[in-house]
């Protein structure tokens, strides 16, 4: 820790008076807030003595200000702990970002990890936004397990984060909250809340890992630093063998599983074929009463669900998830929902307005080879061939209506009642032709004769057409 360069941090965000001449006398770990009190001697201004009065006040809620380095991944940083020094032997557990055919496995193995350590001795560290962040604040609360979530900087200089610090003050006494690196540097593109996971742990286990990604990158740096820091590879068939064996030849261990995991793979249905689908002309239908072609409908297209239900928390979700990371939420699960609840469930994501909406397409159901297309950004397909058709005019009746296709100015001048219809002007996304309805539909009084369910091949018809109160047909 440079002592010369921190000093000139605090006297830059009026924590010491530059006027002193003593030096400051602090090591890695110590609890720098004595220090700074200490060091302030009798207060000569109103500003100081409102620090030294803070200060004072600080150490009296147990609150403790601490500098770590890990110059090979984070740098030197100074951390503010609300509460007191969260002590514990820090396990980091980082991931690059799951796919949907590794998800199950994901799950098993994060649960494994979980499970195996000692809530007596172990502190987790989590941080938002990286991919473990929401399981493992689940599972630190269901298994009791104490943890810590750091919070990255949004100042870019330490002393706009001491004066932050001074001024407002962090409101989570469960966060510890971490600096600018107050070393000298040169810039980084790793991401601040994966340097600091990985620059605080003592034991970190990685689950999954892109070759030359930005994880990849800083748990090379942390290998290489020769510290005390353990590092785990938990993911046997998450990690490629190429990227395990550099690690492992840098000192790695392998992960020993309490239990067996499932390596048979997710169990595929149709729902996850991403190949092109070939229309036929006019649909065929499987089981119920006639139904008419010819006339105007709106189709509601299922997807499979990689997150939480409509209708299910994220607390629900995760608890679902570790109990059976297999859970099928492919895109005939989410059909076989609504026949059964007789109701299609409206959601706000994607809607810029904030209301819960059941999105429709006015085109036609032969036309939907046409509509396919990967949304990189979402990491899945449009138009999968599983959903519902129902009469435009008994929708109509209940309030649907096309949206409106639009860019900036459009959507300003629109009022509060017609946001919710508002939809970016995209000529792939107007090719849609899409309707939408607030709020949740309700299905129970729409008629045999006003609704169609349609699906892919003759097994996933036979499967719906015993629950289904409408046609299911073959497209």
């Amino acid at each position: 820790m440079d002592v010369t360069l921190l000093r000139s941090h605090l006297v830059a965000a009026g924590w010491l008076p530059d006027r002193s001449e003593r030096p400051l006398t602090a090591r890695s770990g110590d609890d720098l807030l004595r220090v700074i009190r200490d060091h302030h001697g009798r207060p000569v201004d109103d500003e100081h003595k409102a620090i030294r009065t803070w200060l004072h006040r600080s150490i009296d809620a147990r609150s403790h200000l601490t500098c770590e380095t890990s110059l090979e991944t984070m740098g030197t940083r100074l951390i503010w702990w609300p509460r007191g020094v969260r002590l514990g032997r820090r396990i980091g557990i980082v991931s690059s970002r799951r796919s949907r055919r590794d998800q199950p496995q994901w799950f098993r193995t994060l649960a494994d990890i979980v499970g195996q350590l000692d809530r007596r001795r172990d502190l987790l560290l989590t941080s938002a936004e990286t991919t473990c962040h929401r399981s493992l604040l689940h599972l630190a609360k269901a298994e009791d397990l104490p943890f810590v979530e750091l919070v990255p900087p949004r100042q870019t200089d330490p002393a706009g984060w001491l004066k932050w610090l001074h001024q407002s003050g962090p409101p989570n006494g469960l966060a510890a909250y971490v600096s600018p690196r107050i070393d000298r540097h040169t810039a980084t593109t790793e991401p601040e809340r994966d340097q600091l996971v990985i620059g605080l742990a003592d034991d970190i286990f990685v689950l999954r890992l892109r070759p030359n990604g930005n994880l990849w990158g800083l748990l090379l740096k942390r290998a290489e630093a020769g510290d005390s820091a353990n590092i785990v590879l938990a993911g046997d068939d998450l990690i490629g063998n190429q990227v395990a064996a550099g690690l492992l030849d840098r000192g790695a261990e392998r992960f020993r599983h309490a239990t067996t995991v499932n390596r048979g793979g997710v169990r595929r249905e149709a729902a996850s074929k991403l190949r092109p689908m070939q229309a036929s002309n006019l649909p065929t239908q499987i089981g119920g009463r006639a139904c008419s072609f010819d006339r105007a409908l709106l189709c509601h297209w299922t997807r499979r669900c990689d997150g939480p239900w409509p209708d299910e928390t994220e607390e629900q979700y995760l608890q679902q998830q570790f109990l059976d990371p297999w859970h099928d939420r492919s895109a005939l699960t989410s059909l076989k929902r609504i026949v059964r609840m007789q109701r299609i469930l409206a959601t706000d994501r994607l809607n810029r307005s904030g209301v819960k909406v059941v999105a429709f397409t006015k085109r036609k159901l032969q036309e939907f080879v046409e509509l396919r297309v990967y949304r990189s950004h979402l990491r899945r397909w449009d138009f999968e061939p599983f959903g519902i058709c129902i009469d435009a005019g008994w929708l109509e009746r209940r309030g649907a209506a096309p949206v409106i296709y639009g860019d900036e100015q459009a959507w300003r001048n629109l009022s509060t009642s017609q946001r919710p219809f508002f939809q970016p002007k995209k000529e792939d996304w107007m090719a849609e032709c899409e309707w939408r309805h607030i709020g949740d539909v309700d299905l129970r009084q729409l008629m045999p004769s006003d609704g169609l369910v349609f699906v892919p091949d003759r097994e996933a018809g036979v499967q719906l057409a015993s629950h289904s109160r409408w046609p299911v047909v073959i497209v």
